[in-house]
């Protein structure tokens, strides 16, 4: 079974905040583990998260009164995904990324794997803003050798048990190169990975 990215999200209302999580129930791997509200956030554990999503209407509501889950999440080096603007109070760490309001589902999903491989996400335009339409984000570094050759796999069918045991590694480490492939292209998913390394040449037929 394909391990999933484990995605919390928080909300200026629990209604948002579940709406954002159903892009990741309704999506081959992630996992929506649990959701709350800038102004009551539940306790979570950290270790079972892989990224929090915040998505805020304005910075002043995210300040008002600082989640304890946010909090948790700096101390415990958990990648955040901010939709919409971050806290003036609040420092960002390298860990984490901001994407517009209005961003897409593929957009925000691909912007989740690659926080989730440890990638940088971070905008085309070097800090200026752009109109909505016209806003992507960049991952740093094209596929290595290896996540061409776990890409080449997955459009064959095979699971991540099965590659990790043709390719001699842990699942984990399948479970990363997936992930990071996935980020890189900007995908949702591994089948959208997979049609856009066959676009790009990437996977031999």
């Amino acid at each position: 079974m394909q391990e999933r990215t484990r995605v919390f999200v928080i909300g200026d209302n629990i209604a948002e905040a579940r709406r954002i999580g159903d892009l990741f129930s309704g999506s081959a791997g992630f996992a929506p583990v649990g959701f709350g509200t800038i102004s009551a956030v539940p306790k979570f554990d950290p270790g079972s998260t892989d990224v929090v999503v915040i998505k805020t209407k304005s910075a002043r509501s995210a300040t008002t009164s600082p989640p304890e889950a946010v909090i948790a999440t700096s101390l415990n080096r958990v990648p955040v995904l901010w939709l919409g603007p971050v806290p003036h109070d609040r420092e960002l760490k390298t860990t984490d990324a901001v994407l517009p309001t209005d961003s897409t589902p593929a957009q925000i999903k691909a912007a989740v794997a690659a926080l989730a491989a440890g990638l940088h996400v971070g905008p085309l335009s070097n800090g200026k803003q752009q109109p909505p339409d016209e806003f992507e984000f960049a991952l740093l570094d094209p596929l290595t050798e290896r996540e061409i050759e776990v890409l080449n796999q997955v459009a064959e069918g095979f699971s991540n048990p099965e590659i990790a045991k043709q390719l001699r590694v842990s699942r984990n480490t399948i479970k990363f190169h997936v992930s990071s492939i996935i980020g890189k292209l900007g995908a949702s998913s591994r089948t959208e990975a997979v049609a856009l390394g066959l676009k790009r040449g990437l996977i031999v037929v």
